[in-house]
């Protein structure tokens, strides 16, 4: 009539199992959240639209070295042929400073020697794939990404 505590630590496992599982095609990062890599290219909005939209969470911000070397490693594995991608720091206007998309503290950086000054307009932040330093490009420029993952539904193509 009643469950087996056997029964019940099985389920309570499986549940922390599920709870605790990134979706298909994402990877687990050091910090423990979801990564997805995605080769195709968008500008820094609209990727960050698709990692909010269709994903609930933004373009990845990189907090300390550890993660830095995760997201470039797993770049090079599954980005052929491209320079840069996108990350979630941005810059609205010269002059303003760096942000993340998430809110997150711009603490941790990595920048190629004079590119944290950006340029007149948006830049977001690209981190070069040869060299894992961080890079201020144009807003409009196409990029494959990296975004944090929540959930994943049908992204654009």
């Amino acid at each position: 009539m009643f469950p087996s505590l056997s029964t019940l630590t099985l389920f309570s496992f499986l549940g922390v199992i599920f709870v605790h599982a990134c979706p298909q095609e994402t990877l687990k990062g050091p910090d423990g959240r979801c990564y997805g890599f995605f080769p195709y290219g968008f500008n820094h909005t609209k990727s960050d639209y698709v990692c909010k939209n269709f994903y609930g969470g933004h373009l990845a911000s990189i907090r300390n070295a550890e993660m830095d070397k995760f997201v470039r490693s797993m770049a090079l594995d599954l980005f052929s042929g491209v320079a840069n991608f996108w990350v979630g720091g941005k810059q609205e206007d010269k002059g303003r400073g760096w942000s993340w998309t998430d809110k997150s503290d711009f603490v941790y950086k990595n920048w190629e020697q004079g590119q944290e000054q950006g340029g007149n307009g948006y830049h977001g932040l690209a981190v070069n794939i040869n060299t894992g330093k961080w890079h201020s490009l144009p807003e409009v420029t196409s990029l494959p990404y990296v975004c944090t993952v929540y959930y994943k539904k049908r992204i654009p193509r």
